[in-house]
């Protein structure tokens, strides 16, 4: 569960900086009160990076970003693999709650 509330932290990081919008042109932002199923449906568990790890809502693109900027160094930021134990400054292995 800790490992979904981190990826569901990113994602919203990301659909703030994502350009949405509906049919009358209006920008949205999804509810992050949606259930747990849809969040994992965002999360590829083969992706490296951010930007790999975490794919968008339908309808929403990522903004640009110049090579070389803060944007694009945290989108591809190298992640450990998914499902490895997060772990606290000290080295100790964080339990699962829940």
């Amino acid at each position: 569960m800790s490992y979904l509330r981190f990826y569901i932290c990113m994602y919203s990081l990301f659909v703030l900086s994502c350009n949405g919008s509906t049919q009358d042109g209006k920008a949205t932002v999804p509810s992050m009160a949606s259930s747990d199923t849809h969040a994992e449906t965002l999360i590829n568990a083969l992706g490296s990076t951010i930007e790999s790890r975490i794919s968008l809502p339908s309808g929403y693109r990522r903004s640009s970003e110049v090579s070389g900027s803060y944007g694009m160094y945290l989108r591809n930021l190298p992640l450990k693999p998914h499902g490895n134990p997060v772990l606290y400054y000290d080295g100790s292995e964080k339990r699962k709650e829940g």
